[in-house]
């Protein structure tokens, strides 16, 4: 009789341990799913990068380093507020669908 509970409680007990295993140290691609890395090489060249040069030194918005359309005063005082709530910003890739998986994940 115990044996025939451990025998049924083997599978489970093993596919909890690979859920917490892939919980702690990811193995698959966060964006396609692809066994192997967290961000595999195909995922990796797809990101947008943000042209550091190019971008607002204040909020990081990716073309905003000569005329700013994210943080401009403009926008500002329809949020109600005469500057950003936070000193500076810097984006490494644009916030698309393969970054939101990347945040998700």
């Amino acid at each position: 009789m115990l044996s025939n509970i451990a025998g049924a409680c083997a599978p489970i007990a093993a596919e909890a341990a690979e859920a917490l295993a892939e919980t702690v140290w990811p193995t698959r691609c966060a964006i396609c799913d692809t066994p192997g890395y967290v961000l595999c090489d195909s995922c990796r060249a797809a990101l947008t990068y943000v042209d550091w040069w190019r971008a607002c030194p204040r909020c990081g918005a990716p073309f905003g380093r000569v005329q700013c359309c994210e943080c401009n005063e403009v926008m500002l005082a329809a949020q109600g507020r005469t500057q950003p709530a936070f000193d500076g910003m810097a984006a490494a890739v644009s916030f698309e669908e393969g970054a939101a998986r990347i945040v998700r994940a």
